[in-house]
């Protein structure tokens, strides 16, 4: 399987335009290099590839500067010759996910991506072990954690010691 970003519908929707749109796709190709499967990013670039942005990272995540049409129709283009059901397309983009999907590729939206992506970026902790219960659980789950100084005073009362004077030993 390969995932096929839409890029600047991504970087849009996960509020990271706020970066500057270079820190974005720098943050995007960063992120997705630590996926698993080999992923095409595709960016409207009418002026070409921006200067010193890496089109490889790490050799799974290529980025594709599209100088002429847009990069709806160039992915649509890839898609006419990739192999079905292999290509899961990440878009928001109603229409470029409806001829995705003609075409034979699986959709997902950009936000169940990024929750994909961020547990192969943070993946959650592992829970502790379960340990088996004890046999008398119930018996165990009744006993208090702690006795408090007031409850033991009051035992040693009712048992006959005086907290002044020390127990005797026959």
């Amino acid at each position: 399987m390969e995932y096929w970003l839409d890029g600047y519908n991504l970087i849009f929707r996960a509020g990271w335009n706020d970066l500057g749109l270079e820190a974005a796709r720098r943050r995007l190709l960063g992120h997705v290099a630590s996926l698993p499967h080999p992923v095409r990013i595709y960016f409207d670039a009418a002026r070409g590839a921006p200067p010193g942005l890496p089109s490889e990272t790490q050799g799974r995540a290529r980025a594709v500067f599209v100088a002429r049409g847009t990069a709806d129709d160039a992915m649509v283009a890839d898609l006419r010759s990739a192999p079905k059901n292999a290509i899961t397309l990440v878009t928001d983009d109603r229409e470029l996910r409806g001829r995705a999907k003609q075409l034979g590729a699986v959709t997902v939206g950009i936000e169940k991506f990024l929750q994909r992506l961020q547990i192969v970026i943070a993946p959650p902790e592992s829970p502790a072990p379960i340990k088996s219960a004890p046999s008398n659980a119930k018996a165990r789950s009744e006993k208090p954690e702690g006795v408090r100084k007031s409850e033991v005073d009051d035992w040693m009362k009712y048992f006959g010691f005086d907290q002044e004077e020390p127990p005797t030993r026959p």
